[in-house]
C-alpha cells in the first residue's frame, strides 16, 4: 500500500490528518481542557467531551465519503489545511530546539514520524465509524 501512495500523500502526512479527525481523545488532553475539576467531575465531564469529539468525528467521516470526489469540496478543504499548515509553518524554529526535526522526504513518504506514534491505536479505534451522525 505505501508503494502505491504519492508523494503528495505520504504515510506521515496522512496519520497527522487521521490524528487530526480521530474522535480520540488523550487523558493528558482531557487535564489540559478540565484543570480545576474534581475527579468524579472529571471522569463525567471527560466522558461527556469524549462522546461529543467522536460524533464530530463521525459526521467528518460521513462528510468526507460523501463528498469524496467533488471538486469545489476538496478545494475548500485543501485552502482549509493550506491555511492552517502556512500559519504553523513560522513557528517551524520553534520546534527544532524542542528536539523536533525535519524528517528527509523518504522518511516521510515510508513512515509516520515516531512522535506521532503515540497512542496508535487508540487513534484508529477514534476513526471507527459509530453511527449515522446526521440521522
Amino acid at each position: 500500500m505505501i508503494s502505491m501512495m504519492s508523494a503528495a500523500f505520504a504515510m506521515g502526512p496522512a496519520w497527522t490528518l487521521m490524528r487530526a479527525i480521530s474522535g480520540y481523545m488523550s487523558d493528558e488532553e482531557v487535564d489540559r481542557m478540565m484543570p480545576f475539576h474534581d475527579s468524579d467531575e472529571k471522569a463525567h465531564a471527560a466522558k461527556n467531551h469524549r462522546a461529543e469529539k467522536q460524533q464530530e468525528t463521525d459526521a467528518i467521516l460521513e462528510t468526507l465519503d460523501l463528498f469524496s470526489g467533488d471538486n469545489s469540496f476538496e478545494n475548500e478543504l485543501r485552502a482549509a489545511i493550506k491555511e492552517v499548515t502556512a500559519r504553523y509553518a513560522g513557528t517551524r524554529s520553534e520546534r527544532v530546539p524542542n528536539g523536533r526535526r525535519r524528517r528527509a522526504a523518504s522518511k516521510i513518504k515510508s513512515s509516520i514520524n515516531p512522535e506521532a506514534k503515540m497512542d496508535s491505536k487508540e487513534v484508529l479505534e477514534g476513526l471507527m465509524y459509530r453511527a449515522d451522525p446526521f440521522a
